[in-house]
């Protein structure tokens, strides 16, 4: 890393210089994407061990912030520097930058983050630890174009997704620990069942030997293109898995696949309802209301 740099005028100074310093030679600068990460104190050894070789698998300009809002002086601490990594022949590199946000610059972290941000690049956001209780969320996510979350990190993931349904039409989000979203998605499935009861619709069955994961919502009414038609009119996406059964797969039409009359219907009626870790159970209610509107209106 370089010496410590005090304003972000400073840092796109230093940026500039190392940019300069590499262009005539055989190293590569690329970026598929700005990674930044929200990383307090107290996950920064969880946060390094993750940063290490993450630029060689997803080259990008990676911005960590650390907030330190009871630091006796305001200002920002950065240090800028690049990581290398062999492809074949050439080397390829990308920037890394460290910024300490002391004192008052730690709750103003989106005024320093958007000067550094790659132009035309996707934006993704890595929060550690739990996100609520952080009024800088309500900035960051707003400049980014998605959250990267770890619910494993929380001790209560079903209440904080519960906590951060506001934030899920403002930007995409992902949870790593995606096997802990579980108990968020059944949920949301509850209120699919709730709602749809009295629907002429046939809704996902659970077995006695296996409860399902729900990651598919996956209804089925013969009236099913008629319905994603309207659906779509009022904005709500629907997913078709999958259009084309396994026996009538292009690459193994050379085995002549028998008819399968049963599978063919089915094709034609599933329809997949949204549902996932970013919905918000007021989506699903949205959902619930316009199916019930169609089959109302439809007799």
């Amino acid at each position: 890393m370089a010496e410590k740099l005090t304003s972000v005028v400073e840092v796109e100074r230093e940026l500039c210089r190392l940019r300069a310093q590499e262009e005539d030679g055989p190293v590569l600068r690329t970026s598929v994407m700005t990674h930044t990460a929200w990383v307090p104190p107290e996950w920064l050894a969880a946060a390094e061990s993750t940063l290490a070789g993450l630029a060689e698998r997803h080259p990008s300009r990676t911005i960590v912030l650390v907030p330190e809002p009871d630091a006796v002086e305001d200002g920002i601490e950065a240090e800028v520097g690049l990581e290398r990594f062999s492809v074949g022949e050439r080397s390829i590199c990308s920037e890394v930058l460290w910024l300490r946000l002391r004192g008052a610059r730690a709750h103003a972290p989106a005024s320093i983050l958007v000067p550094l941000l790659v132009a035309d690049l996707p934006v993704f956001l890595r929060w550690r630890g739990l996100p609520f209780g952080w009024p800088e969320l309500d900035q960051l996510v707003d400049v980014v174009d998605r959250v990267i979350v770890d619910s494993g990190e929380w001790p209560d993931p079903a209440g904080a997704y519960r906590s951060l349904e506001t934030y899920f039409e403002r930007s995409a989000w992902s949870d790593i620990a995606w096997a802990r979203t579980l108990g968020w998605r059944r949920a949301l499935a509850a209120r699919y069942r709730a709602g749809l009861t009295r629907v002429p619709v046939e809704l996902p069955r659970e077995r006695s030997e296996g409860r399902h994961v729900y990651h598919l919502f996956v209804i089925r009414t013969p009236a099913r293109d008629a319905l994603r038609a309207f659906l779509a009119g009022r904005g709500i996406e629907t997913g078709i898995h999958y259009p084309v059964p396994a026996h009538r797969q292009p690459a193994i039409q050379h085995l002549s696949a028998p008819s399968l009359p049963v599978t063919e219907r089915l094709v034609g009626e599933i329809l997949s309802l949204p549902i996932s870790a970013g919905h918000a159970e007021a989506e699903v209610d949205e959902v619930v209301a316009a199916v019930q509107e169609y089959f109302r209106h439809a007799g």
